[in-house]
């Protein structure tokens, strides 16, 4: 990423700036003018993202295709929009304001004209907008913006597992009368959940006291908390509830610059290798070097989900494209070659499911 940006203003003046600091999981930076402009600006004021509500105006501002000062209206459609694999850290508000390329960056305004998100996505079939635009909460950006100011950088809690959800099948499996929890599906070597004792298989019903009703929910929480706080979480081990006690660790920091996400390397195949094509409908491949250098993830530690057949067993079961497959009913999965030589063994018979990585905690 550039360290040296240019601003344009309303009035079509141009200042130099450099980037105080950056946070690639939330896409978001912080950058200060080299020199303070010849007219007054006035800031916009923040609103507050945990107040707003589904049906609430929305009023989205940016430059669509190089069209400046362009205001369209909508109002949010749903609060709290994660698992769309397009940043590691997903708390979106969704909006029916028109977003279209060039309106990244810009304000999601409420009624009162105050800066209730920043927007960064669109889901489109065709690359234009068809009603279904994503925005970053104010309270998101306010807390990356102070943790730049203070440290530099934004630090997170980590707590060195992998967590997945449930579904009914794996609840059952699982011993679990309900699909809530997460289910940890990768735990790493010497990271604070080893330490605690916490296994691959268990369910992390609580943290902290709060009851935990999804991986995303609990790697929200997990990042939000300081590290070398001791934080009792409470698990379900073979359906018996047991309580450990875990330390929080600072999150690691990429070891690579790159800011690739997994969907853009999905569907490259490693080593020159064609994604395989195995049973319950998913195309997957080696892990990359550049993937495994990217998220900290040791090679030959899983399959990578490159590709998705609709309506079949993985797409009906929540897999995504990017998602790593570590076991397949209990059998470690070390790369493609073993996930299709399991596929064929159960080609004629019912899997009880995978363990599935969707992004470290």
């Amino acid at each position: 990423m550039l360290k040296k940006v240019t601003v344009t203003f309303d009035d079509k003046t141009k200042l130099r700036a450099h980037i105080i600091g950056e946070d690639p999981n939330t896409d978001l930076a912080v950058i200060q003018l080299d020199k303070k402009p010849e007219v007054n600006l006035q800031t916009i004021s923040f609103g507050d993202s945990d107040q707003i509500s589904v049906g609430d105006w929305a009023i989205a501002i940016g430059s669509p295709f190089g069209l400046t000062r362009t205001v369209t209206t909508g109002i949010i459609s749903a609060v709290g929009r994660g698992q769309l694999g397009m940043l590691d850290v997903e708390d979106f508000i969704q909006t029916d304001a028109a977003i279209n390329p060039g309106n990244s960056g810009g304000p999601l305004l409420n009624a009162k004209g105050e800066m209730i998100g920043i927007n960064t996505a669109i889901f489109s079939q065709n690359g234009g907008f068809i009603g279904i635009g994503f925005a970053i909460p104010s309270k998101t950006a306010q807390s990356v913006f102070n943790e730049i100011l203070i440290h530099g950088r934004v630090i997170r809690g980590w707590i060195g597992m992998t967590t997945q959800n449930l579904d009914s099948d794996l609840a059952r499996y699982f011993k679990r009368p309900t699909s809530d929890g997460a289910l940890v599906s990768e735990i790493r070597n010497h990271g604070p959940a080893d330490t605690a004792s916490i296994r691959v298989g268990d369910v992390i019903l609580r943290y902290d006291t709060r009851p935990i009703s999804s991986a995303d929910q609990l790697k929200a929480i997990v990042s939000s908390t300081h590290a070398g706080r001791e934080i009792p979480v409470e698990i379900s081990r073979d359906g018996k509830i047991q309580t450990l006690q875990v330390t929080i660790k600072e999150q690691p920091q990429p070891k690579s610059s790159s800011h690739a996400h997994p969907t853009q390397l999905a569907g490259q195949a490693a080593n020159g290798q064609s994604p395989r094509f195995p049973t319950f409908g998913l195309a997957v491949e080696d892990i990359p070097p550049e993937f495994s250098e990217l998220f900290g993830i040791a090679p030959h530690s899983g399959a990578l989900v490159a590709g998705i057949k609709a309506g079949s067993p993985a797409s009906e079961a929540g897999l995504g494209i990017g998602d790593i497959i570590l076991n397949a009913n209990k059998t470690k999965i070390h790369d493609a070659k073993d996930f299709f030589d399991f596929s064929k063994k159960c080609k004629n018979q019912r899997s009880n499911g995978f363990l599935c990585a969707k992004g470290p905690s």
